[in-house]
């Protein structure tokens, strides 16, 4: 019976040992892979860092048509057409993809380089905040092989890398920052109209 209550508690302080060692790898493991993930955004590159709130004007051109948009008292309307009741929440979508602008990569003091076509820019888009800062995105070339745009950021030498999916985003018309009307609010209209 004696042999049987050792061999018990030695299994139990093996259980102990095991359940402690565990634990303690798992911590380890967790504290690896916070400092790696702090390692990982310490080596993003932001081109820019800004409020979707503070921005009051916001201009680009797409398919030859210059788009410019200004916010006055947080309602958007274009310069060109006044009228078109214009959706907040589009529009600041279409800014989240530019405030914070991370790039795959740097190249210092490449702005000439002709490989990046910055003479020739695919397009421009300027952002004004309503500290009169600016801060305009000049587009070069698109690298098929990664996917990438080469962009400048206002006077600088430097050429960042980045998404092809973010200069995607100026693909969007005037139109497309329309804010749609439902069925309800046109019969409203045209009843007011009547009367």
């Amino acid at each position: 019976m004696e042999k049987k209550q050792k061999h018990l508690i030695i299994g139990i302080i093996c259980l102990v040992v095991l359940v402690i060692m565990y634990f303690g790898v798992k911590v380890l493991a967790d504290k690896k892979q916070a400092k790696d993930e702090a390692e990982s955004e310490a080596d993003k590159i932001y081109v820019t860092d800004y409020e979707v709130s503070d921005v009051k004007k916001v201009s680009y051109t797409c398919d030859g048509e210059e788009i410019e948009l200004v916010k006055d008292n947080d309602t958007w309307s274009s310069t060109s057409d006044a009228s078109l009741n214009l959706s907040t929440s589009d529009i600041e979508a279409f800014l989240e993809t530019f405030n914070h602008l991370e790039a795959k990569s740097r190249l210092d003091g490449e702005k000439d380089n002709e490989e990046y076509e910055m003479s020739t820019p695919t397009n421009v888009l300027t952002v004004t905040l309503l500290d009169d800062t600016v801060y305009t995105y000049t587009i070069g070339g698109y690298n098929s092989v990664s996917s990438i745009y080469y962009m400048t950021l206002n006077d600088s030498d430097d050429v960042y890398a980045i998404s092809s999916v973010a200069v995607q985003k100026l693909d969007k018309k005037l139109d497309d920052f329309v804010e749609e009307t439902t069925q309800e609010e046109t019969t409203t209209e045209e009843t007011t109209q009547e009367e």
